[in-house]
Formats: structure tokens, sequence, C-alpha cells
């Protein structure tokens, strides 16, 4: 979260909108996002229909079923993906250069 707090500045820049999905509740969102300092969205997805769209994988992590690999996405005004990137188990962090790249690469208003 906060890489991509950091960054936010230049997916702006880009005309590009950054925002977070998780299983997490809206008020574990707000609580966190508080903490964070987050200002983009950052979206509940309690009954995973969103993540299992998107093919994001799942495993599981002691007691807890179906968490989700921390996943990264570009999506254009047609809402193709154009970008993904899925994290190892470990979680790993998105390549915010990776992904700015890819933001680049998005066709003009118009284009799509």
């Amino acid at each position: 979260m906060s890489q991509f707090r950091d960054a936010y500045g230049e997916f702006r820049r880009e005309n590009v909108e950054v925002a977070t999905l998780s299983s997490d509740s809206p008020y574990c969102h707000r609580v966190w996002a508080g903490e964070l300092g987050i200002s983009f969205p950052m979206l509940s997805d309690a009954n995973r229909e969103i993540m299992a769209a998107y093919g994001i994988p799942s495993r599981a992590s002691g007691l807890i079923r179906n968490v989700h690999t921390r996943s990264a996405f570009v999506i254009d005004a047609a809402r193709t993906v154009r970008y993904a990137w899925y994290g190892a188990d470990s979680g790993g962090l998105p390549p915010i250069p990776e992904i700015l790249t890819a933001v680049a690469a998005l066709p003009a208003a118009g284009e799509v």
C-alpha cells in the first residue's frame, strides 16, 4: 500500500486512478487508510467474486482458507486488462516501475 501511496502522484500525472481490493471489510480499509495516509479507493471484496473473476490465485495459510496472492492490474478505459502481475506465495511487492511502464503504454482516450 505504501508503495502505491508514494507513487500515487506519478499515476495521477498519467491520468490513471489507483484502487486496491481485498477481502477485508470497509471498516478495516478506513482504519488502514487513516494509518497509512492512503487517499485512493480501497475496495472490499468480502465474497471474493472480483478476485475470482480476475483469476487471482488463492491458497491456504495456516487456519485461513482462500488467502489471495498479492496482484496488480492495469485496466484500460474499455475494461481490458493490459498488464497483470501476481506475487509469489510470500506476497512479494508489486513492481511499481514496471506497472508505470504498462500505464505509459496505455492507448490514448478514444483509441481503445
